[in-house]
């Protein structure tokens, strides 16, 4: 068997719906017995009490479930902070590392360039020991064509270098 609460009968709801000092309000003091009297003066305290009680245990579950969302809302915006730390650390750690891979390449083109002119100015030399060529001015305009060369190859880099390096600064100016 369910057990359903009762709904109260209209005299009831029409007296729970009325607040206590209206309770006894019909009744003239004059015909109640002092007994009586007190009884009900009595009753009307407890009455009030447990309205105080009552409203106060209201108020508190409110303020409650107020600090609870508030808390909720703390968590909720911890969490979202962390999130972007988390975001901006990774997104640094990759551009740390992708600036690390470039410096690699860009150091083996460079010795990669390194060698092979020193490859081409072995080669030169050997050529012209071997033929004692009496045009060692030539070998000296190759040398320094090849100089030159050397030179604007690494004027390439740094410009290279410097015009990343600025990108780089206008990135982490944008964040």
């Amino acid at each position: 068997m369910v057990h359903r609460p009762r709904e109260p009968s209209p005299v009831r709801q029409h007296l729970l719906s009325r607040p206590v000092s209206q309770l006894f309000a019909r009744r003239s003091p004059s015909c109640l017995s002092p007994a009586r009297c007190l009884q009900r003066r009595q009753y009307e305290r407890e009455l009030k009490k447990l309205e105080e009680k009552t409203a106060r245990r209201i108020e508190e579950a409110i303020q409650k479930n107020i600090e609870e969302k508030f808390d909720l809302e703390e968590v909720i915006l911890e969490i979202e902070r962390r999130i972007a730390e988390g975001v901006k650390k990774l997104f640094d750690d990759v551009e740390v590392q992708l600036e690390k891979e470039k410096q690699d390449a860009l150091n083996k083109t460079r010795r990669k360039e390194l060698i092979s002119y020193h490859h081409y100015d072995t080669c030169m030399i050997s050529k012209i020991k071997k033929s004692q060529c009496p045009h060692l001015e030539q070998a000296r305009k190759v040398r320094e064509w090849l100089d030159k060369m050397l030179e604007e190859n690494s004027r390439r880099v740094e410009e290279a270098q410097r015009r990343e390096a600025l990108e780089l600064q206008q990135k982490d100016e944008e964040w």
